[in-house]
Order: structure tokens, then sequence, then C-alpha cells
């Protein structure tokens, strides 16, 4: 059974919906109904006119809304619709949807250490952060498996990605 916590954020206009539970591995935005074709609660959260933006990533919906109302009127109603969805469905994403493979984006950025490079990507990869100091620690992880057969990996840390909305 889902349960819906509410938190507020920095930024007034943005509210989140907290679940109990891990509801995606990925990370969404939808700025109009036409963007949330993966999504029957978002398309129908976009049906009310308060709202402008819909981010969904790890066990949390964070919903932006226009001006017109404030969140104080509309914010147990729209969390009990949430929770209702949820325990309805099960998932926030179209069963039909989900059998889709998404694409993984993949960047590399510079670390202060000129031996380390970090890469990021948009699809959380782990649920916990691991550290593989050696080829003989690769066990069970495929990906630092064949990241080893690379002669300049040295060791690997996975790490889960914590996201914050912008302020």
């Amino acid at each position: 059974m889902f349960n819906i916590n509410i938190e507020t954020t920095n930024t007034q206009s943005i509210l989140k919906f907290v679940a109990n539970s891990i509801l995606t591995e990925g990370s969404y935005e939808y700025n109009t109904v036409e963007d949330a074709t993966n999504s029957s609660l978002v398309q129908q959260l976009f049906h009310l006119p308060f709202i402008k933006k819909v981010f969904i990533t790890a066990n949390f919906l964070a919903i932006e809304r226009y001006n017109i109302v404030e969140w104080n009127d509309v914010q147990e109603e729209l969390k009990q619709v949430i929770e209702n969805y949820l325990n309805k469905n099960g998932s926030l994403f179209n069963v039909e949807n989900q059998s889709k493979k998404m694409p993984v984006q993949l960047y590399a950025e510079s670390t202060p250490n000129p031996g380390v490079m970090k890469f990021v990507t948009n699809k959380l990869l782990t649920s916990q952060n691991i550290e593989v100091l050696s080829n003989e620690e690769t066990k069970g992880i495929p990906l630092a498996i064949a990241l080893f057969n690379f002669p300049f990996v040295k060791e690997i840390l996975f790490q889960k990605i914590m996201f914050q909305l912008p302020r």
C-alpha cells in the first residue's frame, strides 16, 4: 500500500509528494500533457489548470504550480489523487509503456584529480554505493567486469544519484 507525504521545497511554487517506496529508477520531467504519454496520472494532473510542471524520480513527484492557487488550497486533494492512483494501479507509468527501453544518457566530467574521471548517467545504476578496488572484486557486478577489461581502469566507485530541485 502506497502512502504519500507532502514536503515543501525551497521554491514556493514546487511541492514534493513523497511515497513510502521507490516509484522509478529513472527520472522524468513533464512540461505538457503531450510529454506524459507514459503516465495516465501525469496526464490527469495536467488537466488541472494550476499544474505547470511534473518531475518524477526515485520515490517522489515534485509538482510545480502556476500562481493561480495556493498549495494549502489543493495539496491534500492532490495527495489523495496520487495515493489513490498508485494504490489502484501499482505504478505511475502505463503498463504497456513499461516494456519499452529507455536510452541511457552518459557523459563524462573532469574531477579535481587529473587521474580520475567521473561518468554521469540519467539512470540509477545502483541503490547503494559500491567500491570496486580490483578486478578480483568484480564478481556479480557485470559493468565492473567490463570496465576492468580496460588496462587504464584501476578502481571504480558506483554511487546512487541524489537529485535536488533548482531553487
